[in-house]
């Protein structure tokens, strides 16, 4: 056997396996079902994009819930070898402590619903009151802690929402507060959530911009006249914008590129919400800025297309 030594580097939401080999024989490594040869001695190789494919996420939108199937243990194949990892990789950072947003308030449509997502300690409880008094509890009662999500539509008379942790003794203390602006949905607007980079849902809504045709397959022949397409293939890509904004909120929102999964949200306001998942064509925020007002522009398309 060629290796010498293979370890894992877990640094934050990234995941890397070092490989060490005795000689510069070319090496076979399995990464869960993808094949790659190693001609050289020592190569690192980032296996985030791998693990995230393995990671089926779909919204949780109500009640208690444990983080599950957020995580994986990186693990690889060489020559028929496998090499694991000893810890398991999270998709969030699992820093909680708090509401499990990085959002500094809530963009929201007059009765459109969202959820208060935050870490519960063993044994604790959250406690979660507003203005107008108290919008519910989520207690914990398992040996670990684990994310709760609550399911509220928030009108303006509820004000500012606060977040208590209340221990064994019933004490609490205050956790955070969670700002809601109210502003009505724009003509063709679209309201997104995605996976936040805690493991949690994050919800903004996005102002219409254009649509525009993307081309996804294109195939060229050479003829006496030269170069010819002879058959091509298109869809649509939506592309939004938020503005007028800071740029605290746009740190959050670009975690969308990143994120392993997000939807399209449908609410008619009486109803649960329908989540459709999309594919970011966007690969890098486009971020401008006007003097104070800030701005950031998204495409998608539908993650399935119509048959």
């Amino acid at each position: 056997m060629a290796i010498n030594n293979v370890y894992f580097n877990l640094v934050g939401r990234e995941c890397f396996a070092n490989i060490i080999q005795t000689s510069a024989s070319p090496v076979i490594v399995n990464i869960f079902g993808y094949t790659k040869v190693l001609t050289e001695q020592q190569q690192t190789i980032n296996l985030t994009p791998y693990m995230r494919e393995q990671i089926s996420i779909s919204p949780i939108w109500r009640g208690l819930f444990t983080v599950k199937g957020g995580a994986i243990t990186p693990s690889i194949e060489i020559d028929g070898r496998e090499y694991a990892a000893q810890e398991s990789w999270h998709i969030g950072e699992r820093k909680y402590n708090k509401h499990a947003s990085d959002l500094p308030f809530r963009l929201i449509a007059p009765g459109q619903a969202d959820t208060v997502t935050t870490y519960i300690v063993a044994g604790g409880a959250i406690e979660i009151d507003s203005d107008a008094g108290p919008v519910g509890e989520l207690p914990n009662e398992g040996d670990s802690g684990s994310l709760g999500a609550l399911y509220l539509r928030p009108t303006e008379d509820m004000g500012l929402i606060t977040l208590y942790n209340l221990d064994d003794s019933g004490a609490s203390d205050e956790l955070e507060h969670i700002h809601y602006i109210f502003r009505p949905m724009g003509l063709n607007g679209k309201r997104l959530a995605w996976i936040n980079r805690y493991g949690a849902l994050d919800f903004w809504n996005f102002d219409f911009l254009r649509e525009q045709d993307f081309v996804v397959a294109s195939e060229t022949i050479y003829t006496q006249n030269g170069y010819q397409k002879i058959a091509k293939s298109a869809e649509k890509v939506y592309i939004m914008e938020t503005k007028g904004t800071t740029r605290e909120v746009l740190d959050a929102l670009s975690f969308i590129i990143a994120s392993p999964a997000v939807w399209v949200v449908t609410d008619d306001l009486v109803n649960d919400p329908i989540f459709d998942e999309v594919d970011i064509i966007t690969e890098e925020c486009r971020v401008y800025s006007d003097d104070d007002i800030h701005g950031m522009q998204i495409s998608y398309r539908p993650k399935k297309r119509a048959l």
